[in-house]
């Protein structure tokens, strides 16, 4: 099974850790989670709506998804990849030396730097 996009595995964990959140046990945990989709200035409810629409779930649904059937949902789409993915798969497999290269000079501590600089590209922003 190819590894969805990035953006898409963000997306399923925040939405995963919802709603896990929303069915807690503790009462007080809950519900404020449960008043987060209410407010009108909250930006988890904004974010929410955003991976719901992205991941084509029903708002309604929310209640009742489980991890098995959200991670079925991340699955079945079909994103495409950002290019750090592509990359990053290469490096990963000349690390493990599953992939052979034609460069000489390149060097197992140059895979693991190569695989750090793209991994954390994002901290540098």
């Amino acid at each position: 099974m190819d590894t969805p996009p990035i953006l898409d595995i963000i997306m399923y964990r925040m939405l995963n850790f919802f709603i896990t959140v929303l069915a807690s046990e503790d009462t007080l945990i809950s519900n404020i989670f449960k008043n987060t989709l209410l407010a009108s200035t909250s930006y988890m409810r904004v974010n929410i709506n955003k991976i719901i629409a992205h991941l084509n779930i029903d708002y309604h649904d929310i209640f009742s998804l489980n991890k098995n059937v959200l991670k079925k949902t991340l699955y079945n789409m079909k994103g495409e990849k950002d290019w750090q993915c592509n990359l990053i798969e290469e490096l990963l497999s000349m690390r493990d030396g599953t992939v052979t290269t034609d460069l000489e000079d390149l060097e197992m501590n140059d895979i693991r730097f190569m695989l750090e600089q793209v991994s954390t590209d994002f901290l540098n922003r």
